[in-house]
């Protein structure tokens, strides 16, 4: 069943992670991730922030073992652990595999483990305090790790909104920088939300991938990479979403 709830502004757990950043100048034209949270409007003192969970501090502690592809015959580097015994948590969204931090906690509507939204803080920090790739590939963070993370509690109307911002980048070739005032506009005019679930699994490429970015230029250039795996995966209900974006922005 799809939302109905189009005035409802908390429509991302993302939130969380904008309120974490201290005197942060965030609007709905320079690319905040929900692009409909109004008290966002305004700078946000630190005393007042969320904390971000600081999963991983320091990522290239992380050793790896090499795989071999049955398909391929190629090998390839796969992660192990963080020099830890400790068990592995799976992340319902996009499988990623982590070791369990019993002081990483999630709860909220992404379809998340605690461990993967912890790299994903991880990331977004990194692109807070860079306005090169803020500019350039936030919004693609967003709404990739939004569509990979379906299903479970994740609702319709968050959903089909990041699907919409990765067909309008990927696509029609809009600026990053110019969905949240679209997301915003469909927020406050939509009333019904179709109800779409990934027809496949959607963990080749993670956000874990981009975690490991060692430059700017390699971090932008996997961000798009996992992107567009992202949307093609979602493929089966492309035609929903260009008709949907076609009824409601206007865009044939």
């Amino acid at each position: 069943m799809g939302e109905n709830a189009a005035s409802e502004a908390n429509f991302d757990d993302i939130r969380t992670i904008s309120q974490s950043q201290a005197f942060i100048q965030v609007t709905a034209n320079s690319g905040d991730l929900s692009g409909l949270d109004k008290e966002l409007s305004e700078p946000i003192e630190a005393a007042k922030a969320f904390t971000v969970i600081r999963f991983l501090p320091n990522l290239s502690r992380l050793r790896y073992k090499p795989s071999v592809s049955a398909e391929s015959g190629t090998s390839t580097a796969l992660p192990l652990s963080i020099e830890t015994t400790a068990m592995e948590t799976e992340c319902p969204g996009c499988k990623l595999r982590m070791p369990v931090r019993s002081t990483a906690h999630y709860e909220g509507g992404f379809n998340a483990s605690a461990e993967c939204w912890g790299v994903f803080s991880e990331v977004i920090e990194k692109e807070f305090s860079n306005p090169v790739l803020f500019g350039q590939v936030h919004q693609l963070t967003v709404d990739a790790y939004a569509a990979q993370h379906a299903g479970g509690n994740h609702r319709d109307k968050s959903v089909v909104v990041h699907l919409c911002g990765l067909y309008l980048v990927l696509e029609r070739g809009m600026q990053p920088t110019d969905i949240p005032k679209r997301f915003q506009h469909m927020a406050s005019t939509v009333r019904a939300w179709p109800h779409l679930l990934p027809t496949r699994e959607i963990s080749e490429v993670t956000v874990f991938d981009v975690a490991l970015a060692d430059s700017q230029e390699m971090h932008a250039t996997l961000v798009r990479r996992w992107a567009s795996f992202v949307w093609q995966a979602w493929q089966p209900h492309h035609e929903t979403i260009r008709a949907f974006v076609a009824e409601h922005l206007g865009y044939e």
